[in-house]
């Protein structure tokens, strides 16, 4: 009952690859050699799920499993393990994801639907579980972190975050817009062309940077304004 969770806590701890010790006398037990054939069996079909690109931070699970999260072929997935006899029920914390969200339940046959912000599940004792969430909720946030540069050529550097556990497919800085806010009057301007500004493909949990140059010809240290950044993907659903 413990080799297959075994096997997942090793691969969410960071191992990458799994054999068993006295492999001739381990396998004369049907049973350790059919949980060992399981856990086998499941990884190989997780292989390019575990190699596939980091989303940890966008995930948090309940209190006492051990998670990794990882985004590939254009699905999140989670491997969850209880690694203690005590039983466990408790929240999944994931960034972006919508409520009506179906979440499956790999190898175990069966659905969750999520609420806003996460989904519930149980462990009943030591166990593992693997997540998988085809989903196409991309939530795009941006920052402006950095500014250098002579005012008729102000180079404003944009940090583009994807959010949410969707893929965010041809990500544009689509428009950077000012509001006065108050000193002395000027008209930022952007050279004409200079969007959508393309900063590629991002995985969940990723960031680009696109770089944008602002002419403040006429403003002063008193001008002030509000930025507002439009952001684009996925041909536009996002």
């Amino acid at each position: 009952n413990l080799i297959v969770p075994k096997a997942y806590w090793a691969i969410v701890n960071g191992a990458t690859g799994i054999f068993y010790f006295t492999w001739p006398l381990f396998k004369q037990s049907p049973g350790q050699l059919s949980a060992a054939t399981q856990a086998f069996s499941e990884l190989t079909t997780l292989k390019g799920t575990i190699f596939g690109s980091q989303m940890d931070a966008l995930v948090t699970p309940p209190g006492g499993i051990a998670s990794m999260s990882r985004f590939n072929q254009g699905t999140a997935y989670i491997m969850a393990v209880n690694p203690n006899p005590q039983a466990v029920q408790g929240k999944f914390s994931v960034q972006g994801i919508a409520a009506g969200q179906q979440v499956s339940v790999m190898f175990e046959s069966r659905t969750l639907t999520a609420s806003a912000g996460g989904f519930t599940d149980s462990f009943a004792g030591v166990g593992r579980h693997v997540y998988s969430i085809a989903s196409s909720n991309t939530t795009l946030t941006a920052s402006i972190t950095n500014k250098t540069g002579a005012t008729a050529a102000r180079n404003w550097s944009v940090l583009v975050f994807n959010a949410g556990i969707g893929a965010a497919n041809n990500t544009a800085i689509a428009n950077l817009a000012f509001t006065r806010a108050g000193g002395a009057a000027c008209t930022p301007k952007v050279a004409p062309g200079t969007f959508p500004l393309s900063v590629g493909n991002l995985v969940p949990g990723a960031t680009a940077t696109g770089n944008v140059t602002v002419d403040f010809t006429g403003c002063d240290s008193t001008s002030k304004f509000t930025a507002a950044v439009s952001l684009s993907a996925n041909s536009g659903a996002t």
